[in-house]
């Protein structure tokens, strides 16, 4: 079968080129101009398979296997959650916050790293920062490892951990950045079958999703020595939580998407 039987038994199927393409190992506009290209029996099984899971529902990241975020390239499997565009305007504010500080000795902690996607990011812009990171789930943190080394990002991990639980309350991070569960199962407009192939440990929370992100507001408040917290959470939310950390005297100082800048020691 050639490329262009193949794409045409499959019209039907939004992005079907870019499942080829990455079976074929050549880029999408190749197609065009190669249509009379032989697929041979092992990647047409494997295309097949892939537009297979489309047309059941799995989000494109994982039957691609892989996703780009800010410039780098990620590999992603289902042990974690597929990062988001709206997660990008996180790194910015992360970003911006570094510009408040002035310290030849950067230290930023990713906490929740997923795929490594926020804290591989930072290390990228900011060569000369300590990046850390680190995850709850060690399968989560075993693709973040990949990912880093794969994107030469010098991202230093620590074991996995619940929230900040475990940290030396006497060593403080000029950036804090977490991109937390925060879903509600209540909310009426989630994609549940989309969600259905993500892990629910890194999506959903209690407390009408604000769980984690109170849990680590309080962490941060005994600390009191860290300068600067950046979360995601669903718009809806920000007010709450605003409103619940400026009750530990956590400065709400900017808002951008879903992204949220505090100052915590200013």
């Amino acid at each position: 079968m050639n490329v262009k039987t193949w794409l045409k038994q499959n019209k039907d199927i939004k992005k079907a080129n870019i499942v080829l393409a990455t079976v074929l190992k050549r880029d999408p506009a190749w197609l065009v101009t190669h249509e009379d290209y032989e697929i041979d029996v092992k990647e047409q099984v494997k295309a097949d398979a892939g537009v297979k899971n489309l047309r059941e529902g799995m989000p494109m990241g994982y039957v691609m296997g892989a996703v780009e975020f800010y410039g780098n390239l990620l590999r992603i499997t289902r042990d974690v959650l597929i990062p988001r565009p709206e997660t990008e305007l996180v790194v910015d504010l992360a970003l911006e916050a570094v510009k408040k500080i002035d310290s030849k000795f950067l230290k930023i902690l990713d906490i929740g790293t997923g795929s490594g996607c926020i804290a591989i990011s930072l290390a990228k812009k900011l060569p000369k920062a300590r990046v850390y990171a680190t995850d709850i789930s060690p399968e989560a943190l075993d693709l973040a490892m990949f990912n880093a080394k794969f994107n030469q990002a010098p991202v230093r991990f620590l074991p996995p951990t619940d929230l900040m639980r475990d940290f030396n309350p006497h060593r403080g991070y000029d950036v804090v950045v977490a991109n937390l569960p925060y879903v509600n199962r209540e909310w009426e407009w989630i994609d549940e079958k989309s969600l259905d192939y993500e892990p629910e440990i890194a999506l959903y929370a209690e407390d009408e999703g604000l769980e984690l992100i109170k849990e680590l507001i309080d962490q941060i408040a005994e600390r009191k020595i860290d300068k600067y917290l950046v979360l995601e959470a669903d718009p809806c939310q920000h007010q709450n939580i605003i409103n619940y950390a400026e009750e530990k005297a956590i400065k709400h100082l900017k808002t951008s998407g879903f992204g949220m800048l505090f100052g915590i020691k200013e």
